[in-house]
């Protein structure tokens, strides 16, 4: 009887403390704020003295809360609510998502934290303890997706509000690990992770583009969602790649940056170099060209490596990895506003040795380089000074250690009709002739190459974006002079 009544006051005891101390585990789920993440441009914690915008009482149960309406997202992000759909995550990892009438939702802050009331829907969108928001916006440009592509396909988009929808590990990922004597600890860190496994028997390498002009060859990994931003994290080397652009699998071995390197490699040997930048070149134009017979000249030097560009894939940060052989992010040349590099170009590399360069172009130098710079004006009045660049080329060529010379017609007519369009590859069929006589004329080595690619738009041609037409140019490394 004794051990009886010991084992139900043992039980009375444990049950009341198990109430209390989940009585204790509910009140460290409040909290007085929440954030938006996803498809927005920066993440906002909300609380109750946030300026964003003006709350008003919801009266519940004979007390006023703290309220404001959900369409008041939008209306901080400059946004319509017809683009979203959106997310609502609480505390308990309970989530709902909702496509429209977001002026009929309300969130409100009591005691137990944010909570939704929303009488004309049903009932459970009513969360408690709301923790986070998602903005997922339904037809998400381009530009603002992360995408996985490779050298001829685009493969697929994501963006962080889209990948909250997909299947994700939430994995404990080791953070690091500290000791003290003889006492060792390990910290993780809960990521949501989606593998690439699907892709794996395929994959050899991975190149990791970031959105600041990051550029680093790795293998398989994972993408992570994190707020409103994309990571790529890589097991092995623990190693967590910032705010991703985009991931080429099995890139190409060559990249643009090639240029400067092989440059060096020739100049080292007393060999001078002519680099023919054709702008806005892509590898499927020249396929396209070749196969029309616009190019003989370009096609009989067989056929071209790949070389990937550099992100973004736009004229000024495409031309300083030309000249740097370093990504923007070290370069310096993060987008069109950029125009002095903050290393060394080619340039530099050939006064250092006493030697002799010039840069020919169009009517406006798109970098400042240490070199002498040679303009053209479109003298004929024919739309385009390609003719005139390549005449200023053949004055040039006598005595230089090293020459480039820029061709930006392509570009220009690309953007005006799109890239595989009559005109454009007309345009290419003038420049293969150029390209001819340059390399018959010149004796040291030629590399024939170009900054970006571009892909047909319903306006004409674009380039700017992570996708294979833009990054993925023609390059050619061959010996002048043959053709004499």
């Amino acid at each position: 009887m004794k051990k009886l009544l010991l084992l139900i006051t043992t039980f009375f005891f444990l049950t009341m403390g198990a109430c209390q101390q989940s009585d204790s585990l509910k009140s460290t789920h409040f909290t007085g704020y929440f954030k938006v993440t996803g498809d927005v441009s920066e993440t906002l914690l909300v609380n109750s003295e946030s300026t964003y915008w003006s709350f008003d009482n919801l009266v519940r149960d004979d007390q006023e809360w703290v309220s404001f309406t959900l369409d008041q997202l939008f209306d901080f992000y400059d946004s319509s609510s017809e683009d979203f759909d959106v997310l609502i995550i609480s505390h308990d990892g309970l989530m709902n998502q909702i496509q429209n009438h977001y002026d009929y939702v309300t969130l409100y802050l009591n005691e137990n934290g944010w909570n939704i009331h929303a009488p004309d829907f049903p009932p459970t969108l009513r969360l408690r303890g709301v923790t986070e928001i998602v903005l997922v916006e339904k037809s998400p440009d381009l530009s603002a997706s992360v995408n996985m592509i490779t050298s001829n396909e685009n493969l697929a988009s994501f963006t962080p509000g889209s990948m909250r929808l997909m299947s994700l590990l939430n994995k404990p990922v080791l953070d690091g690990q500290s000791s003290r004597n003889e006492f060792e600890m390990f910290a993780f860190r809960n990521r949501l992770l989606y593998p690439i496994t699907h892709y794996q028997d395929m994959i050899e390498e991975v190149l990791i583009m970031t959105r600041d002009g990051g550029f680093d060859r790795t293998t398989l990994g994972y993408l992570e969602v994190k707020d409103h931003q994309i990571n790529y994290y890589h097991p092995d080397s623990r190693r967590n790649y910032l705010d991703i652009v985009g991931l080429i699998l099995n890139p190409p071995k060559r990249s643009i940056m090639d240029a400067y390197h092989d440059s060096i490699t020739s100049l080292d040997q007393n060999i001078p170099v002519m680099v023919i930048f054709i702008d806005g070149y892509s590898y499927d134009q020249f396929l396209t060209a070749s196969s029309k017979e616009f190019i003989p000249f370009m096609t009989s030097l067989g056929l071209p490596d790949k070389a990937v560009s550099v992100y973004p894939p736009v004229t000024n940060s495409g031309m300083a990895a030309l000249l740097t052989g370093e990504p923007p992010n070290v370069n310096g040349i993060l987008s069109r506003r950029y125009r002095e590099p903050q290393v060394p170009t080619i340039f530099d590399y050939v006064n250092e040795r006493n030697g002799s360069s010039v840069l020919i172009t169009g009517n406006t130098s798109i970098l400042d380089v240490a070199t002498q710079v040679v303009l053209n004006l479109d003298r004929n009045d024919s739309g385009c000074n390609d003719d005139e660049v390549f005449e200023s080329a053949l004055l040039h060529l006598e005595g230089q250690d090293y020459i480039m010379v820029h061709f930006k017609g392509l570009d220009k007519l690309g953007h005006t009709y799109g890239e595989i369009n009559a005109h454009t590859l007309e345009k290419l069929e003038e420049l293969d002739d150029y390209v001819k006589q340059l390399v018959s004329a010149w004796e040291g080595t030629v590399i024939i190459t170009s900054d970006h690619g571009m892909h047909t738009t319903e306006e004409g041609g674009y380039h700017g974006d992570f996708r294979y037409e833009d990054l993925i140019v023609p390059y050619w490394l061959i010996k002048g002079g043959f053709f004499q």
